[in-house]
């Protein structure tokens, strides 16, 4: 219970080591400063300075229809009970998990964006920034895991915090909050 609780305090304020004001303005930012323009999904974001789109790592959130249409051909609430079975962890909690990165990072929002390795940001090869996003003293990656608006990607595992995310997965699985209750039960 104790690991349990250190953990959650960690990982909302950050598993690496990068907590500032006022999303790194002030300077404590040890990666690089953007302004948020839009959120993509429940993981995903845009900026006014880098081309394509920042995707936070280390977690999955579910997709919503407009994103990606093999995950998640229609809207959660529109689907047949037989599609909600097999589209169920891949698009249930995916308007939500937009909402609640969009109450986080509204557009305007300076945010730190990090490469946990050290180093510059480099785009995937899907043109994509891949980093740890703050806001704040806020750890946004870990807080979407906490919140249950997103699992812990084991796909393309967070490279330093894989094991910690998964545990923080495993608190809110337990304790059915957001996605882990609503997709449980909905129908």
């Amino acid at each position: 219970m104790k690991r349990t609780m250190l953990l959650l305090a960690i990982g909302l304020c950050g598993l690496a080591a990068s907590c500032g004001d006022e999303g790194g303005d002030d300077g404590s930012c040890s990666g690089q400063v953007v302004t948020v323009l839009s959120v993509v999904d429940g993981d995903t974001v845009k900026s006014e300075e880098l081309d394509g789109n920042i995707r936070l790592l280390g977690v999955q959130a579910p997709e919503t229809s407009g994103t990606n249409s093999k995950d998640c051909p229609v809207p959660w609430e529109t689907m047949s009970a037989e599609d909600k079975d097999e589209y169920r962890e891949d698009c249930c909690y995916g308007e939500q998990a937009k909402a609640f990165l969009t109450g986080l990072l509204p557009p305007g929002t300076r945010i730190c964006l990090v490469n946990p390795e050290g180093g510059k940001l480099a785009p995937d090869m899907y043109q994509r920034t891949l980093a740890d996003v703050y806001v704040g003293s806020t750890y946004v990656n870990a807080k979407l895991i906490v919140s249950g608006y997103a699992r812990a990607y084991k796909d393309f595992p967070h490279p330093t915090n894989s094991e910690q995310f998964e545990e923080l997965q495993d608190q809110a699985k337990a304790n059915l909050v957001g996605l882990w209750g609503y997709c449980a039960m909905s129908d």
